[in-house]
């Protein structure tokens, strides 16, 4: 193709030669600027790995515990191995620019090597046609001054002058022997020109198929480059993406409420509140603390009741248990106000229900016997009269 298609138009000039030695600088030029590119990616590879795996060394989520820190482990160990995966993109990336720029010293070289022999070969052709340009000049301005002699012998050979006839002749002569010598010369240098000429064409048509070759080999072998270059990227993406998915598993295998069980059964303080202090009176009568007079709708809330101990414990702890709080002998009372427990040891009482009081334990609450349902319980004070 290259052969055929960048002749010369003229001996002197190399047109087609240096447009195809121009194509071949251009391509190494790409070839730089790719090898640059990918030095420059590599080396943000490398920056962005060191990055990682300084993430990865700091210590995080020490205090978690249960499924959750399993799943912190694997994001760290995973951070760590995707800093590998772009130490080992970054050394790919290293290693394709150092190939292409030993294929582009190569090509260089051959392309100079080639480049001036051709150059050689041309100075040798152009030089010999401007010879033969001026043995032809000569030739042509020998043989117009000789025919000029023949004209002027012609003219006089029967002139009555013997001299003047004798110059003329002499003349003739001498511009024949000169038109004769650079006839010789003209066509010496026309043949040589064509030797010359011969070798310039093989030498042309050579070195452009090689600088074809070279080119051909140029951009397959950087097309190589781009796609191996594209394919270590999707590597990176899947091998990232790997990464991920392990860190989802690790997070799809948590079990929050467990997470939450176990802190609570291994740092967990206690199961209820603080009892409340009762109010112990030095004198003979029991004390009781005054209970706030409940809303007059059929269900007041009860908040913020204090937790007391069980009567029982009372009376195993301390024999004048008694005496702190009121005994009321088991009398009947009557419910004013709906009442919802709100703890376990509370009962249910409705309007009109009758109770049983067992014993005043003080702070505004009761034990008491609901006679409807039998149950047995807490209820507060203010909702039942007598």
């Amino acid at each position: 193709m290259f052969s055929s298609r960048f002749w010369e138009h003229d001996f002197v000039t190399q047109t087609g030669f240096d447009t195809i030695v121009a194509r071949l600088k251009d391509g190494s030029k790409t070839c730089k600027d790719i090898e640059d590119f990918l030095k420059q990616r590599s080396k943000a590879e490398e920056d962005f790995a060191k990055a990682l795996q300084k993430i990865a060394k700091s210590e995080r989520g020490a205090g978690e515990t249960g499924s959750i820190k399993s799943s912190v482990d694997v994001l760290r160990a995973e951070a760590d191995a995707e800093a590998n995966f772009h130490t080992k993109h970054a050394q790919c990336l290293a290693e394709e620019a150092n190939k292409l720029s030993e294929f582009r010293e190569r090509q260089r070289e051959e392309r100079r090597r080639h480049e001036e022999v051709m150059h050689r070969v041309h100075k040798t052709k152009a030089d010999s046609f401007r010879k033969m340009q001026s043995c032809k000049s000569t030739y042509e301005s020998k043989y117009r001054a000789a025919e000029k002699a023949d004209s002027d012998y012609e003219r006089v050979k029967f002139s009555t002058k013997p001299k003047e006839v004798e110059r003329a002749k002499k003349s003739q002569q001498q511009s024949l022997q000169a038109a004769t010598k650079a006839d010789e010369e003209y066509k010496s240098s026309v043949e040589q020109l064509e030797i010359y000429r011969k070798s310039w064409e093989q030498e042309h048509k050579k070195t452009c198929e090689i600088f074809q070759r070279l080119e051909e080999e140029r951009l397959q072998n950087l097309r190589n480059v781009l796609w191996i270059y594209a394919n270590l990227g999707s590597i990176l993406f899947v091998e990232s993406d790997d990464s991920r998915e392990k860190i989802r598993v690790s997070l799809e295998r948590c079990d929050l409420d467990n997470d939450l069980m176990d802190f609570a059964n291994r740092k967990g303080t206690g199961a209820r509140p603080l009892d409340p202090i009762p109010y112990v009176s030095c004198g003979t009568g029991v004390s009781s603390a005054i209970p706030q007079t409940p809303n007059i709708m059929n269900s007041a809330p009860v908040s913020g009741r204090p937790r007391v101990q069980d009567e029982y414990s009372l009376a195993d702890n301390n024999t004048d248990s008694y005496s702190m709080i009121g005994m009321m002998g088991g009398s009947n009372k009557k419910v004013l106000y709906d009442y919802t427990p709100q703890h376990r040891d509370e009962i249910q009482i409705s309007v009109g229900d009758s109770v049983i009081v067992k014993i005043n334990l003080g702070d505004g609450w009761l034990r008491a016997k609901n006679v409807r349902t039998g149950q047995e319980g807490l209820i507060p004070a203010t909702y039942v009269t007598d």
